[in-house]
């Protein structure tokens, strides 16, 4: 259960509440369906062309032979077939962080599909009534909602269609209001099956399983609003998590056992609270990327983001971490736990990204010192740490060859902490390695302009000449 709590809200979610996309061109006038009269017969060389090519996953393929074929109308069982193959290649993809694949898959799909069943309008929007017969509309549900990962719960700005809203109230023989635009909506694969998940009604999309989340009737009446609640998928499971309390929620889970689920009961929750104690458990170990991804993955992370001394600590695990990699050889990973320390840090120490410079920095130029007092959390900050780490992040981000992004940090730096001498030099060679060899000799002048008397890296001797 912690588990599955602690990935509450996951940028990582399979698939959430996105927007059809608008078909092909050739498409009827908006909002008018085609209905097939009859059933529907492909010329008898278009279906081994369509086939072949979805068997590659040309998905771009098939909807080109398909528009040149003259796009003649499809018969149901074979749509169905390919919108299962499609939603498959999209999890597969969006699970390989592949989001723009996936993208065109779900576009190529859907406008095939469109045209194909002569029963979708130009903007995705089904009408079952046109539908021929065998169609099934829950894929084409699916296979709309199959775009973009996060839910639209808790005030999302990607509403369940109106058509699906209204489908699925229907499916369960509940009213049209029983089913909130903004509900939550998932795709799950579990245990090798696909379930389309609506608020608390599940439909299993390759066998015949459907129903009410089990458990449901425990919870008061209160806190059965679906508006409320995440879907969460994991391997065998589903999880709703009503977190509307400031982190503080109710957690229903049900356990898929081959023929339907059973419930795991409810469980009252602080995912707030558990987020920030696995973030901090990982920066307190040195474990930088992981604690950073915990805080990407967790939930109600307002907890780690004001948390001031977290901030500060992340930053020196962060330094430590960095310098042995750096001293191993690994300017790449010194640069990656850096990145990730100064991205735990960004909101308490009010940084922007990607260059973690503070905010307003270049409208409002003022010393780190004078920054750090104006700061929201104020003396909690340590302007000496916070200018070492980014320091050494720039460093490390030239020497693993992105000087490109290591040049407008340093830049930044110098004007926030002019007599700060290894930003002048770590500049010069950021310069150096983009080829602007007259600007870093300028830089090394004036970094041995602010370390006199001291003697400078072999390099800077050799570059500047006689």
């Amino acid at each position: 259960m912690r588990t599955i709590l602690l990935s509450l809200m996951a940028l990582s979610v399979l698939v959430g509440c996105g927007r059809p996309s608008p078909l092909a061109p050739g498409t009827p006038a908006e909002g008018t369906p085609i209905v097939v009269r009859g059933p529907a017969s492909p010329t008898p060389s278009l279906l081994p062309a369509l086939e072949e090519a979805i068997r590659r996953g040309d998905w771009a393929a098939a909807r080109a032979a398909y528009e040149a074929a003259g796009a003649p109308p499809l018969p149901a069982e074979r749509l169905n077939a390919w919108m299962e193959q499609a939603l498959r290649e999209i999890i597969q993809a969006q699970r390989k962080g592949q989001l723009e694949r996936a993208d065109r898959i779900r576009a190529d799909a859907l406008a095939l599909v469109g045209r194909g069943c002569r029963c979708l309008d130009p903007q995705g929007g089904l009408h079952p009534d046109a539908a021929p017969a065998g169609l099934r509309v829950e894929w084409v549900l699916a296979l709309s909602l199959a775009g973009r990962p996060g839910g639209a719960a808790l005030g999302g700005t990607e509403p369940l269609p109106e058509w699906g809203r209204k489908w699925i109230a229907a499916r369960f023989g509940r009213a049209p209001s029983a089913i909130p635009p903004l509900v939550d909506a998932q795709i799950c694969s579990i245990a090798d099956h696909l379930f389309l998940v609506v608020g608390f009604y599940i439909l299993q999309l390759d066998g015949p399983f459907q129903g009410e989340a089990p458990g449901l009737s425990a919870l008061p009446e209160r806190e059965r609003d679906p508006e409320r609640y995440y879907v969460l998928c994991e391997a065998d499971r589903i999880q709703w998590v009503n977190a509307m309390s400031g982190g503080r929620g109710t957690a229903l889970e049900a356990e898929w056992d081959g023929k339907g689920f059973r419930s795991m009961g409810v469980e009252r929750a602080n995912p707030a609270a558990d987020t920030y104690q696995e973030v901090r458990r990982h920066v307190e170990a040195g474990e930088l990327e992981e604690a950073l991804r915990a805080y990407e993955e967790g939930a109600f992370t307002h907890r780690v983001d004001e948390d001031p001394e977290l901030a500060t600590e992340a930053l020196r695990q962060g330094l430590a971490v960095a310098q042995r990699r750096a001293e191993a050889g690994d300017a790449a990973g010194a640069a990656r736990a850096l990145h990730a320390a100064l991205t735990l840090a960004s909101i308490p120490y009010e940084l922007e990204g990607p260059t973690f410079l503070p905010q307003d920095w270049a409208i409002r130029p003022r010393s780190l010192e004078e920054w750090a007092r104006e700061a929201f959390y104020g003396p909690s900050l340590d302007p000496a740490l916070y200018r070492e780490a980014l320091a050494h992040y720039a460093r490390y981000l030239a020497q693993s060859g992105r000087a490109r992004e290591a040049e407008p940090i340093l830049r930044g730096l110098i004007v926030l902490s002019p007599d700060y001498a290894p930003a002048y030099l770590d500049l010069g060679d950021a310069l150096w390695d983009l080829g602007k060899r007259e600007e870093a000799r300028e830089f090394y002048r004036r970094y041995l302009a602010r370390r006199p008397g001291e003697e400078p890296p072999p390099r800077v001797r050799e570059r500047l000449g006689p």
